[in-house]
Order: structure tokens, then sequence, then C-alpha cells
């Protein structure tokens, strides 16, 4: 039994290992395995979203959700193929920036949405961690850009697809 949870352990600390390089500070290594528990946690998340919109019969914003999960699962083989994190992170970004923007669209706005765009207030705050303060504060300016950006559209060219359900909020 002991033995058994050992080589689970041992399994789980190699794929969260994988994108390491012989090269690699302790710190890098460490920010690599962060990152791909972070992007294993938005699989998961973008999974969940992906039944409860599939569920509530909204098939678009499902799909958003979908792809969300997908897009995370690439950064992960990204990082784990090249250990660049680097670059890997700027394939979560756009996930994180993209993914909910469009997605609140899908749905029918802020309100109608439960705010689904804040959640890409946690790209910069992974750029903050992962690569610095430049970045982040680079990052940060896109998310204001990407958020008016999608409040315009909801005022101008309003989602076909937005219905508002009461039986499940953010």
């Amino acid at each position: 039994m002991i033995l058994d949870l050992m080589k689970r352990m041992h399994l789980i600390n190699s794929f969260l290992s994988l994108g390491n390089l012989s090269s690699d500070s302790e710190s890098e290594k460490h920010k690599k395995r962060i990152f791909i528990e972070m992007n294993l946690a938005g699989v998961l998340i973008g999974l969940i979203l992906t039944i409860i919109f599939f569920k509530q019969n909204h098939p678009q914003a499902s799909m958003v959700s979908l792809i969300l999960a997908v897009l995370f699962v690439f950064a992960i083989f990204h990082l784990t193929t090249t250990g660049n994190i680097n670059s890997s992170h700027y394939i979560s970004f756009v996930t994180l920036l993209f993914c909910p923007a469009i997605g609140q669209w899908i749905l029918g706005g802020y309100v109608a949405s439960g705010g689904l765009m804040i959640w890409g207030i946690s790209a910069p705050m992974g750029a903050l961690f992962f690569q610095g303060t430049k970045q982040a504060v680079t990052q940060f300016f896109g998310y204001i850009i990407v958020s008016a950006s999608v409040i315009l559209l909801e005022q101008f060219f309003p989602s076909p697809w937005a219905r508002t359900s009461t039986s499940f909020s953010f």
C-alpha cells in the first residue's frame, strides 16, 4: 500500500518535472512545476465549464471553454517539449486573455456572463510571477484594451446567442 502510494507520488513528480532542463536553476525548475500545476487547474476548470455550459444549452460558450482547456494542454505540451517557459507562458496568456473575453460576449455581456472577463486578469498576474514586472505591466495594458474592446463589442454588436440563465451564476 505505502509502496504503491510512493510509486504514484514519483509518477506525479516526474510528470510535473517534464519541462525541466539540466541547465535550469532550482528557481526555474520551481517556476516550471508551478506553471504546469496552474495549467492543469486551467484544464480542469475549462472542462468543468464545458460541461456546465453544455448542460445549460450554451454550445458556443461550451466550445470556448473546451478551447480554453485544449490550449492549456498545448501550453503544457509546449513546455515539456521545448523547456521554454517564456513562450509557454505567452500561449497561456493569450488563452487567459481571449477565451474569457469571447465567452463573455457569447453569453450576452458582463452582467449575463457574471463578469467572466474578470478571469482575464490572471494573465498579467501570472506574468508578474513568471516573467517580471515589465512584462506584467505590458500584459495588464493588453488586458485593459481587450476588456474595453469587449465592452464596446457588446454595445454595438450584441451576441446572437445570448440567453440569460437563472439556474447558474458565476
